[in-house]
């Protein structure tokens, strides 16, 4: 995209914490411009949309209720409309009920994608969401004792090749022309008659690459079982996406919905690809008024919309930088384990990004179709979560470290290797004043129970991690420092069952247990 000196954005918002949110987007959006010389025009929905609970708070009558939510769908879809034909660059939308949203991607044709991205993008995932077919869109038939209904909904094969030539094109953008190790398409494709077979084996010859349908669970074991392989492109059902986002922002460590924005592409070609960006989470109705909203997604969102359609180079990094290193200090909302207000927060957050603008020359680019891929270096913050965290490191002793073998000759290699990576996570926990407890399993006779005993001496089995041996001791360099709590779990494998460690948890008020060792 050209460089232009006039960023257009629509702004959309809706009940709940909608307006606090807006007036967010606002600050950051214009403060952050104002920085890069940038000029904002920010268009305002004429409309605030229902979120769910405040469309429940009208009645309870669905009659009532439907009403209101196509009024809103409609007029939703008309400012998306009107926002297309005035060339903006982008929309920014705070949380509305879902039914009248999702008839709005079901008109319009919208995709949410997500780039989820190993170090190095040796393990990535390009998650294409379909938003405009299946279970989400549709209409609702009632009987007239409102006793049974019946939804109805509708995949249509071109609005699927629609969706997979976007997929495969924004694949491409990200990754290289012939970097996608493979494609899938996951449906619950099973209930279709083979049709979406059908559909991907000619939209395989189509765009001459392989495109396998899955079924959801599948796709969840051979994650489980092998992780992601390569550059994945995934095109899914709602349905399937809208339960993995949380999945894959944990397993790539991209944070948490609280601190996550989305960016939805509508495909319809009036639309000609307006982008909308919104927060992850939803409307948060029971914190309205009471300045205790995360603002954190709605300032990650200006801040990308400004890199990737204001020419702001750098700025989506240093806002994910400032985010994180104020988190380290404390300096957080109560959901990340901090007491900061909204309006203190994104002031601090102002305060600092003033101060990494000062120190730094600004080269402009922009690049709106890749989403920002963070340095690959450990984010300790992502450990705690913000919360009262402990590490329990569990049963890292030396009996049961894995034998070589004539199947795994590098075993001691692989113990050693175990045992350097688990000392790293202890030192950035110690450093971060975060408490390390051990667990120690005790295998003595006088410990087991009768099952035990009579297991050991009909198979002649030795009791493992005798008290006061070298098979107890915990494996070099994992030791306890001075101070540090060790529970021994005398003849049992649950933590739990030896005695005090619960209490001494609930005592010191955890809240979330960091779990390493062998188990």
């Amino acid at each position: 995209m050209d460089r232009r000196s006039v960023l257009e954005v629509g702004l959309a918002i809706g009940q709940g914490t909608g307006m606090e949110l807006a007036e967010v987007f606002e600050k950051v959006l214009v403060n952050l411009a104002n920085c890069h010389a940038i000029e904002v025009r920010l268009r305002r929905s004429s409309r605030i949309y229902h979120s769910y609970s405040s469309l429940l708070s009208t009645g309870d009558d669905h009659h009532h209720i439907h009403k209101d939510t196509m009024k809103d769908a409609a007029h939703y879809e008309g400012f998306c409309r009107e926002e297309a034909l005035r060339g903006s660059h982008a929309i920014f939308r705070t949380a509305i009920t879902a039914q009248s949203l999702y008839l709005v991607r079901q008109h319009l044709q919208a995709v949410k994608v997500e780039h989820f991205s190993s170090c190095q993008e040796s393990a990535s995932v390009l998650l294409v969401r379909d938003q405009a077919q299946g279970f989400y869109t549709g209409s609702n038939e009632y009987d007239a004792r409102n006793e049974t209904f019946n939804h109805t909904c509708q995949f249509s094969k071109q609005l699927t090749g629609r969706i997979v030539s976007y997929a495969l094109g924004r694949a491409r953008h990200i990754w290289g022309e012939h970097a996608i190790d493979s494609v899938s398409m996951v449906y619950k494709h099973h209930l279709f008659d083979g049709i979406f077979d059908i559909w991907a084996k000619d939209l395989s010859a189509e765009h001459g690459v392989k495109i396998e349908c899955i079924q959801p669970d599948t796709m969840n074991r051979n994650l489980l079982a092998f992780g992601v392989q390569g550059r994945q492109l995934v095109i899914a059902s709602n349905e399937y996406a809208d339960s993995m986002q949380t999945i894959f922002l944990d397993m790539f460590d991209q944070g948490v919905q609280e601190n996550s924005y989305a960016e939805n592409v509508y495909l319809h070609p009036e639309m000609r690809g307006l982008r909308e960006y919104q927060t992850v989470h939803g409307s948060a109705d029971d914190l309205v008024d009471k300045g205790k909203v995360n603002p954190s997604a709605t300032m990650k969102a200006a801040a990308a919309i400004l890199e990737r359609y204001g020419s702001c180079n750098g700025v989506e990094k240093a806002m994910d930088q400032t985010i994180e290193a104020l988190r380290m200090q404390n300096t957080a909302m109560p959901d990340q384990g901090g007491n900061m207000t909204t309006s203190t927060f994104v002031d601090a957050v102002l305060a600092d990004l003033a101060v990494r603008s000062s120190t730094r020359s600004t080269n402009r680019t922009s690049d709106p179709s890749i989403n920002h891929v963070k340095p690959c270096m450990p984010d300790p913050t992502r450990v705690s979560q913000g919360k009262n965290t402990a590490l329990l490191v569990i049963d890292f002793q030396n009996d049961f470290a894995p034998l070589p073998k004539e199947d795994n000759p590098d075993a001691a290699a692989l113990t050693a290797s175990l045992a350097t990576n688990i000392s790293r996570v202890i030192d950035l926990l110690r450093a971060q004043h975060r408490e390390v407890i051990f667990l120690r399993f005790l295998g003595d006779p006088q410990y087991q129970p009768p099952s035990w005993q009579y297991r050991d001496h009909t198979v002649d089995r030795k009791p493992w991690c005798l008290a006061g041996t070298r098979g107890a001791d915990f494996i070099s360099p994992v030791q306890p420092a001075p101070g540090e709590r060790v529970f021994d779990k005398c003849a049992c494998f649950d933590g739990f069952l030896c005695p005090g460690l619960g209490a001494y948890l609930k005592e010191r008020g955890y809240e979330h247990l960091v779990l390493l060792g062998l188990y």
